[in-house]
C-alpha cells in the first residue's frame, strides 16, 4: 500500500513538473513571437508614418536651426546626423555664434562649403550676420557665420535665414534619432492648429559618434 502510495506521489509530482515546464514553455514562446511581431510592427509603422507625411496635405517642409558655440569636437558629426534625417523636404542650418575655436573652419572643410552671394530680409533682430555658406554637394546645408550674441541671438539669425515655415531648434551638441522629424510632425498633421511640439535628445559630448549616431554613450 505503501509503495502504491509513493508510485502515485511521484506520478503526481512528474505531472506537476510537466505542466509547468508546458505553460512556461509556452509563456516564453508567446514572448518571442510577441517580439518579433512588435520589432515588425513598429518597422511597418515607421513607413507608414513617412507615406503618411509624404501624402498629408498639411505637410510642411522644415528649417532645422543649430545654434553653435565653440563645437568643434562634435559640430560635423552633428550635422551629419541630421543631413541624414528621415524627411521628405528638410534643410539644415547651423548658425556659428562667433566661435573662438575652429567651429566655423571645420564645417567649411569637412562639407566643402562655398561663400552664398545672397542677402536675406532681417525680419528679426539679431547681431551682424558676417558671412553665409552653402555647400554644393549638400544642397539642404546652410551655414550662418555672425558675431556673438548668445543662443537666442543665433536662433533669431537661423530664423532670418531659414526657407521653410516650420522651425526645429536643436543644439549643435545633441544628435537626432532618424525619425525624429517625422515624430515631430506628426501632431501638425493630426491637427492644423498645432503651434509648438517637443522631444527628447541625447547629449553627445563624451559619447562615441559614428556615421552620425552614438555607438556607446558616456559622461559629457
Amino acid at each position: 500500500m505503501k509503495e502504491i502510495a509513493l508510485d502515485l506521489i511521484q506520478k503526481y509530482n512528474w505531472l506537476v513538473l510537466l505542466y509547468f515546464l508546458g505553460i512556461n514553455g509556452t509563456y516564453i514562446l508567446l514572448n518571442i513571437l510577441s517580439f518579433f511581431a512588435i520589432k515588425r510592427y513598429l518597422g511597418e509603422r515607421k513607413t507608414t508614418e513617412l507615406e503618411k507625411v509624404f501624402q498629408s496635405t498639411f505637410f510642411k517642409p522644415i528649417s532645422i536651426i543649430t545654434p553653435a558655440y565653440n563645437e568643434e569636437e562634435t559640430i560635423a558629426e552633428s550635422v551629419k546626423s541630421l543631413l541624414q534625417l528621415q524627411y521628405p523636404q528638410h534643410e539644415v542650418v547651423v548658425v556659428n555664434d562667433g566661435s573662438k575655436d575652429r567651429t566655423l573652419k571645420v564645417l567649411v572643410e569637412r562639407y566643402k562649403m562655398v561663400k552664398a552671394p545672397i542677402t536675406y530680409p532681417m525680419q528679426i533682430d539679431c547681431k551682424r550676420i558676417n558671412q553665409v555658406y552653402i555647400s554644393p554637394e549638400h544642397t539642404n546645408l546652410v551655414l550662418v557665420d555672425k558675431d556673438n550674441g548668445g543662443k537666442g541671438d543665433a536662433l533669431n539669425a537661423g530664423i532670418n535665414v531659414a526657407r521653410y515655415p516650420l522651425v526645429c531648434s536643436i543644439d549643435a551638441d545633441s544628435l537626432l534619432e532618424s525619425d525624429a522629424l517625422l515624430k515631430v510632425v506628426r501632431p501638425f498633421l493630426e491637427n492644423p492648429n498645432t503651434v509648438a511640439v517637443g522631444g527628447i535628445v541625447r547629449i553627445a559630448n563624451g559619447c562615441k559618434v559614428r556615421s552620425g549616431e552614438v555607438i556607446e554613450v558616456g559622461m559629457p
